[in-house]
């Protein structure tokens, strides 16, 4: 027959392991945590990255289209300049000027609704 000291120790025992079996699944759960956590960190950096790259060939296309637009223009004033067509400037020049910047920038980026 197990003496009351016995069945003390028995039950300090049982509680022991209780308490280390938690220590041992919450390290793991903590570990678990961890990898999920860098996890998480490591996709967040690859869309960070597949973005970045996604960005810089859309700004790419936008420099391309501002260049082809521009050499256009400038063609065209050169062609006019030759043919004796240049106007004098008007006075409302300056919002024309504000107007087609802000239309051929629209045009450019897709705000217009092209793009």
């Amino acid at each position: 027959m197990a003496t009351t000291e016995q069945l003390g120790t028995d039950d300090t025992e049982e509680a022991i392991n209780r308490v280390l079996g938690a220590e041992r699944d919450a390290r793991a759960a903590i570990e678990r945590c961890v990898q999920q956590a860098a996890a998480t960190v490591d996709a967040a950096r690859q869309r960070a990255r597949h973005l970045a790259a996604h960005t810089d060939v859309r700004i790419g296309k936008v420099h391309a289209r501002c260049s082809l637009a521009l050499g256009r223009q400038i063609e065209a004033l050169l062609r006019q300049e030759q043919a004796g067509d240049v106007a004098p400037p008007a006075a409302h020049d300056d919002e024309v000027l504000v107007a087609a910047v802000e239309h051929l920038a629209a045009a450019l980026t897709g705000d217009d609704g092209t793009a």
